[in-house]
């Protein structure tokens, strides 16, 4: 996690800190840093079922570029995954009234038993960005995410 949260900071150590707790940081060391799965090795016989089942669909959902097919603003987005070619319906009230169709963007869509929601992350990608942004997610090296996202976020005026 220290690692991470130094890439993330990049040369401003002052922000190492702020890198521990960053919901992109943490996540990417839940996700493609393995944490997630050692978790579940380790921890997951002491979780009830459904709580187990829920992480392990978790673990099976990665990151992914989605472009925004329809927005329902303050109620949904249909979105499709570019890389597995489906349909994703996504509960964000918030999202879809700025989102709009076309537009392309980099998050993790979780399943939470009744509806699939949006980690805290959202990273906007811009049009001819997809492509590079892909290989960079195929080849699951947590550094090299954390640092195509941040790159993505500063040129596009971050949040």
């Amino acid at each position: 996690m220290a690692e991470l949260a130094l890439s993330w900071a990049g040369e401003d150590g002052e922000l190492f800190e702020e890198g521990l707790l960053h919901p992109r940081v943490v996540d990417v060391a839940l996700a493609e840093g393995g944490w997630m799965e050692r978790f579940v090795a380790e921890r997951g016989p002491l979780l009830p079922p459904e709580e187990l089942a829920l992480v392990v669909m978790w673990l099976a959902t990665p990151r992914a570029v989605y472009r925004v097919v329809e927005a329902r603003p303050g109620r949904s987005l249909t979105v499709e995954d570019l890389a597995r070619k489906e349909r994703v319906e996504i509960g964000e009230p918030a999202l879809s009234r700025h989102l709009r169709p076309g537009e392309a963007f980099c998050s993790r869509a979780l399943a939470d038993g009744s509806s699939t929601r949006l980690i805290p992350d959202v990273v906007l990608v811009g049009a001819g960005d997809e492509e590079e942004l892909l290989e960079v997610l195929a080849g699951g090296d947590p550094r090299d995410i954390l640092l195509a996202l941040g790159e993505r976020e500063e040129r596009l005026g971050g949040s």
